[in-house]
């Protein structure tokens, strides 16, 4: 449910979706299985539909028109999933603030800058010299230190803390993470560990997504480099002077060692783990649970096991190795 309606013309002109019918209200947007003669749905193609249909219009393909009862107004797209989600996020209410609220438990430096109108939550530390962009939503109990710089239309959720960091525009951090801290060196000598300072830092590129609980650690001697338009999921940890390409796709639990480069493109799955320097090409695709030993040159290669090798490959081992397990049993 919105609060305002969506008239078939609006979702047209949003979508780009082509309709036959008269000019109806819809209220909200629903699954299929539970939308009303008020909603808006999507077929995906190919989706079969053991259940009766009752949205009030569907987004659907060409070829899937006739799945449709004749209630159902039929929202025609080449990729009916894509225009759901363009119409979603069209209608989602984001809060962006019109004045600067500062809750009266946040601390603000006098040093630091509050560039126009955001919103402070409780009990937040903003510290000398700190950079807040216009329109930042920053919420409770974060800490940001001393010289970071928020571009514009930032979101930092609850128990963030960011230090030694530059975020760009329209960045979301999620609850927990943290950004920015020392990196995970030291050298082994006679004597014991001997820590190496860290006094790079973090560079974050425009519309990232950080997952909650995620880290990303402060650079040696340069920034450690997250690239424009990356999404990383939740609980990942991404080491001291890594790079990550624009577009980079990083699943829940992955780990990177130090001074890896993910080049642009690149989707590492669940619980991956890339070991120190590793580069992965541009468009790498790494299965979930893989560790990622060696540098790859191809682009678009699909890697899979440990150590990651060439997924047909990986697969017709494992296929082997259940064989032989077979014919023991």
């Amino acid at each position: 449910m919105f609060p305002f309606l969506l008239t078939l013309t609006l979702i047209q002109k949003i979508t780009g979706a082509s309709f036959k019918g008269t000019c109806q209200e819809f209220q909200g947007l629903a699954p299929l299985i539970t939308a009303t003669s008020k909603d808006i749905s999507v077929l995906r193609p190919g989706e079969k539909v053991p259940f009766p249909i009752h949205a009030g219009a569907c987004f659907v393909a060409a070829c899937d028109v006739n799945k449709l009862p004749e209630h159902t107004i039929p929202l025609i797209s080449p990729d009916p999933w894509v225009s759901f989600i363009e119409l979603l996020r069209h209608c989602q209410t984001s809060y962006a603030p019109l004045e600067t609220r500062i809750h009266p438990s946040a601390v603000i430096h006098p040093t630091a800058v509050l560039k126009g109108p955001c919103d402070i939550g409780p009990g937040t530390v903003i510290d000398r010299d700190a950079v807040i962009g216009e329109g930042c939503v920053i919420g409770p109990l974060v800490y940001i230190g001393p010289e970071v710089v928020l571009g514009q239309k930032c979101t930092i959720q609850s128990h963030v803390s960011v230090i030694n960091a530059i975020l760009e525009d329209e960045v979301l951090i999620q609850s927990g993470a943290r950004i920015g801290q020392q990196g995970f060196g030291f050298a082994i000598t006679a004597k014991g560990f001997l820590d190496i300072p860290h006094v790079g830092g973090v560079r974050i590129g425009k519309e990232c997504h950080i997952g909650a609980n995620s880290t990303i650690d402060r650079g040696m001697l340069e920034d450690t480099i997250i690239g424009p338009y990356c999404r990383i999921d939740n609980l990942v940890h991404i080491a001291h002077n890594c790079i990550l390409g624009q577009h980079v796709v990083i699943a829940a639990q992955v780990g990177l060692s130090g001074s890896c480069h993910v080049k642009a493109g690149c989707m590492l799955g669940g619980q991956v783990g890339l070991a120190p320097h590793v580069t992965l090409a541009p468009r790498t695709r790494v299965a979930a649970k893989s560790g990622v030993m060696r540098s790859t040159q191809e682009e678009g290669k699909e890697i899979a096991g440990i150590p990651a090798t060439d997924a047909a490959i990986w697969k017709r081992q494992v296929a082997l190795a259940w064989k032989q397990v077979k014919k023991g049993a």
